[in-house]
């Protein structure tokens, strides 16, 4: 299970101020002392992420505190060991091991090194969590007749589908190959719903959103 997460200050708390450096660096193109003053503690270190982080752009400050939840539901030995098995061209020993002190570090690390591998496997392991039901169809097909130009004309044709409901005007098709099965998952637009935020300092209780049905 992955470590608890309240926010993104207890999150740093976590991180050494060198691999926090490191994630900004990397990530946001920000400049990031890695050592305060003499023996600084890791909450004085998080206190001082922060403070950099109030003097950035709202966006940049949200993709971060969204990233950190991100990272830290893959912050487990758990998922940390499926994620490396999954992707071999992770180099676990040495671009994780050897910097890490802790399975937040780890996930960090994995993350801002191995994108697109912990991209996919979370979107993997969020399909397993949700318990998702094998289905079997009557006709099968070999796995290497399964081509990316084949999901992409199954990705219009879902589409077609939906959009008669309004749903479904963008859409895009996962696929995790898993010995001798394939899962196919599809991500579609759904209807606008209503979102309560802030605009110029007022709130607004009917901002639209378009969420993701996956």
């Amino acid at each position: 299970m992955a470590s608890h997460y309240s926010d993104p200050r207890d999150f740093a708390q976590h991180i050494r101020g060198e691999l926090l450096a490191e994630y900004l660096k990397k990530r946001h193109s920000l400049e990031f002392p890695a050592v305060g003053k003499k023996d600084e503690t890791r909450e004085e270190c998080a206190d001082r992420f922060m403070e950099l982080l109030k003097t950035q752009d709202d966006k940049v400050r949200d993709r971060v505190f969204m990233e950190f939840e991100y990272i830290n539901s893959l912050s487990s030995e758990n998922h940390i060991a499926a994620l490396c098995n999954h992707s071999p061209n992770i180099n676990r020993e040495e671009v994780i091991e050897k910097f890490a002190q802790n399975n937040d570090e780890r996930a960090l690390l994995a993350y801002i090194n191995y994108e697109e591998d912990f991209d996919e496997y979370y979107s993997r392991a969020n399909i397993e969590s949700s318990a998702v039901k094998e289905l079997t169809l009557p006709t099968t097909v070999s796995l290497a007749d399964i081509t990316d130009e084949k999901v992409k004309a199954f990705e219009s044709k879902v589409q077609g589908v939906y959009r008669a409901s309004y749903k479904g005007e963008q859409c895009k098709i996962k696929t995790f190959r898993d010995n001798d099965n394939i899962i196919l998952r599809a991500y579609l637009e759904d209807l606008p719903t209503r979102d309560t935020a802030f605009e110029n300092g007022k709130l607004n209780e009917k901002i639209p959103r378009k969420p993701v049905a996956g």
